[in-house]
Formats: structure tokens, sequence, C-alpha cells
């Protein structure tokens, strides 16, 4: 099924493949929650997601009046409390999807199937002694 709205000259039909494509924009706005494929959770699941299977994580269908059901799976870090960062995933789900395809959600299901410790970053080495840089000239005499 595909979801639809009315306008004056008949209705417009929006594919479920679309709906699925903006459930991953608002993560990319979030560090604390990742959209995490069926499987072994990643050490960095950022690095290790590949959207272009973003349909086997994310499942988008359509009720009989055409507004949008989605049901995700995510994975959230670890510290900040997994109501509010899926809670704010589901709110930004909403608004993205409302604003990009003017379809009316009905619900937007989580599923939190895993907590990452994102790794420290590497720290830069510390400044040493400033370095000068020597250049030879290397022209030809009597050229």
């Amino acid at each position: 099924m595909k979801g639809f709205f009315e306008s004056e000259l008949g209705r417009i039909y929006i594919d479920p493949s679309i709906v699925t494509r903006l459930c991953v924009l608002p993560e990319l706005g979030l560090s604390d929650v990742f959209v995490l494929p069926n499987g072994p959770v990643p050490s960095e699941p950022v690095e290790q997601v590949n959207r272009k299977g973003v349909d086997r994580y994310i499942h988008v269908d359509f009720n009989p009046e055409g507004q949008v059901l989605v049901e995700t799976r995510l994975m959230v870090r670890y510290g900040p409390s997994i109501r509010t960062s899926a809670a704010l995933f589901q709110e930004k789900v909403v608004r993205r999807i409302e604003a990009s395809t003017g379809l009316k959600v009905a619900r937007v299901d989580i599923k939190i199937d895993g907590v990452f410790r994102p790794t420290p970053p590497t720290a830069l080495p510390g400044p040493g002694e400033p370095r000068t840089l020597q250049i030879e000239d290397r022209r030809e005499a009597g050229s």
C-alpha cells in the first residue's frame, strides 16, 4: 500500500521507500541515536551502518487512510536517557515526514536493540619545538 493525500485534481501517492529514506535523516542530527540493521552491534555504528540497506531495519507501512506507520530498530548512546533519546528521535521522524511529504504520521514504533559507548577521540600530539624547513638552492652555476 502507498501513502497518499488528496489534492484538488486527485490523489498523490508516495512510495514507502521515499518515507524510509526520510526516517534516517533525523538521526544524522543526533549523536545519541543510530538506526541499526539486524545483526551484531557494531563498535562504531556511524561507520558500519550501510545506508543503502536501510529498508532492512526501518519498516514503513500505511493505514487505509493513507497515514504513515513506522517501525524502526535503534541503538542509543550510553549515558543519556534512553526514553528521552527515543522520544526525540520519534519527534524528528514525524516532523521530517510530515514536512517533506505532506502525509500524516499515525505512529512511530521504536525497538531499542543496543546501547553503545563511543570510543574517545584520539588525542592530537602535543605542541613540540617549532620546526624549520630548510630549502636547498639547486641552481646550476653558469647557466
